[in-house]
């Protein structure tokens, strides 16, 4: 019963709002009323598969059913104990130096979307992340206690006798060994799985913040729910994303434009990404040394000089460098949208705020850079770290502050374009207007969104599994961040008051432009 009632929710909300399949000139308020959108010269620009891209209409249709809104997906993971345990070896080898296991184990996946299934053996997983990464099985016992992340390579060979000893797989056919080093599923060699750790009830601020990333012309991957159920087990649900590699590169930008230097940017020890530095902030991570980089290096891992992010760097600390030499060197447009859009999502673990996660790429034509969406789980509202104590809902979109560091702003790139006086701030406020003009701050957006999901994953919300000093009832899904019980899940925001508090900031500081 409750089904149908959420289904006939979800039809009157879709006939009133008129959201899927739309473009962001389909814009309204917070009061879910249509209104005509802000002519801003700064136009959405959705972003799309390349052209150049080689994918067969087989894989094009498994790639978009399977991030399709709209499609229900089931993930299910066969591993023996003996794999389970070695995960965790890996974990507890890894973690005595402060590194991450690059090791992955063997097991059996079956893709399920829309009733269709899809299974692919001797596929790698290993766990996934960097704070996030924990403790999770009991070997003496046979259990597992804790739910982490996964990441999944479709890929592997199983045939290094560093990692994998006498039991590394010895490939009798080479052909064999090239066909699987090229596998791919719906065109991708692999996934990332993650829990819902930041207890998330509506399950899709993550995904709603890469739609509208990529509504608005950034690249971010795309990514959707799917009921986890690992050896007979409901896992709940997990986040699927596409990886951001060189299949990525090459989905989504021209072939003139392949071939760049593409970064994975964060914090590593006490280096992190702020723009500021070039020397010994950029390589490739090495996880047997412990060695990692605010600036790893992901493509051209021999031939690299870094010498594109090097120029980045010091054209953008050159106080005295013109708007053409920094072009030069930055895709304007797309930084722009990219620090519009994450302002309005209030990351204080973003680029701009802590000066970490996100990719960054230099385009092969032009050596520009271009920003890509990456790790945007503290957002619209969520209170796993709340440095500001309001959500980042006071935050001054123009401001020479960083609030995740609660310090001045490093970043020279910020400084130069989008903070009070940049070279850039009338261009960034125009993307700004059409931002809070626009559908995605519309709570109806989302609570469209959220009934269709509410439909296909509610039961399955709740794991099996006895989470480690995390109560059950965080996992149930609710659009207002409530627990049966009636609390707030981890203090979080809902997002309609999110929504409402963040268009009342944005139009305070733009009064006083």
């Amino acid at each position: 019963m409750k089904k149908k009632l959420v289904a006939s929710f979800i039809l009157a909300l879709s006939l009133m709002a008129g959201i899927f399949g739309c473009s962001t000139d389909d814009v309204g308020n917070n009061n879910g009323e249509k209104e005509a959108a802000v002519d801003t010269g700064a136009k959405a620009q959705y972003v799309k598969m390349s052209d150049d891209f080689d994918i067969s209409e087989v894989d094009k249709a498994l790639y978009e059913s399977l991030f399709d809104i709209n499609s229900e997906v089931k993930i299910s993971i066969d591993i023996s104990d003996e794999e389970l345990a070695k995960i965790q070896e890996d974990y507890d080898h890894y973690q005595n130096f402060n590194s991450k296991s690059p090791i992955y184990r063997m097991c059996t996946m079956t893709i399920e979307i829309n009733g269709e299934k899809h299974v692919l053996e001797e596929v790698g997983i290993r766990m996934k992340g960097n704070t996030s990464r924990t403790d999770f099985y009991d070997t003496n016992k046979g259990e597992v206690y804790n739910l982490i992340h996964f990441k999944i390579s479709f890929t592997e060979n199983f045939d290094e006798e560093e990692y994998y000893g006498e039991e590394a797989k010895v490939w009798s056919d080479e052909e064999a060994r090239k066909e699987r080093k090229n596998r791919t599923f719906a065109s991708l060699e692999g996934l990332e799985l993650k829990w819902n750790r930041d207890r998330d009830t509506t399950y899709m601020r993550e995904t709603y913040a890469y739609q509208m990333y990529r509504d608005f012309g950034v690249l971010a991957p795309n990514n959707g729910l799917s009921n986890l159920v690992v050896n007979d087990t409901n896992w709940g649900l997990y986040k699927v994303y596409e990886p951001v590699d060189k299949i990525f590169i090459e989905r989504y930008l021209d072939e003139e434009d392949q071939g760049g230097d593409l970064y994975k940017c964060g914090w590593a020890g006490r280096s992190n990404a702020s723009y500021s530095k070039t020397s010994g902030v950029a390589g490739v991570e090495d996880e047997d040394a412990g060695k990692f980089y605010a600036y790893d290096l992901k493509t051209n891992k021999k031939t690299s000089t870094h010498e594109s992010l090097t120029n980045l760097i010091n054209t953008a600390k050159n106080s005295g460098s013109t708007e053409e030499e920094l072009e030069a060197v930055l895709d304007v447009d797309n930084w722009l949208r990219f620090m519009a859009v994450s302002y309005f999502l209030g990351m204080p673990d973003d680029l701009r705020n802590n000066y970490n996660n996100h990719y960054v790429y230099f385009k092969g034509s032009t050596g520009q850079a271009i920003f890509i969406a990456y790790d945007c789980e503290i957002c619209l509202g969520i209170n796993d770290w709340n440095p500001t104590g309001n959500y980042m809902t006071e935050t001054d979109p123009y401001a020479s502050y960083a609030y995740g560091t609660n310090k001045k702003q490093e970043n020279p790139i910020v400084k130069r374009t989008v903070c009070e006086g940049g070279l850039y701030t009338d261009k960034y406020t125009e993307i700004l207007d059409m931002i809070a003009a626009s559908k995605w701050f519309s709570f109806t957006t989302y609570e469209v969104m959220f009934g269709e999901l509410y439909s296909k994953y509610a039961e399955q919300a709740v794991p099996d599994v006895d989470v480690k000093k995390f109560d059950k009832q965080y996992f149930e899904m609710a659009i207002d961040d409530t627990c049966n019980n009636g609390k707030q899940a981890n203090g979080n925001m809902p997002v309609k008051e999110y929504m409402q508090k963040m268009l009342d900031n944005y139009k305070k500081y733009r009064d006083v432009q």
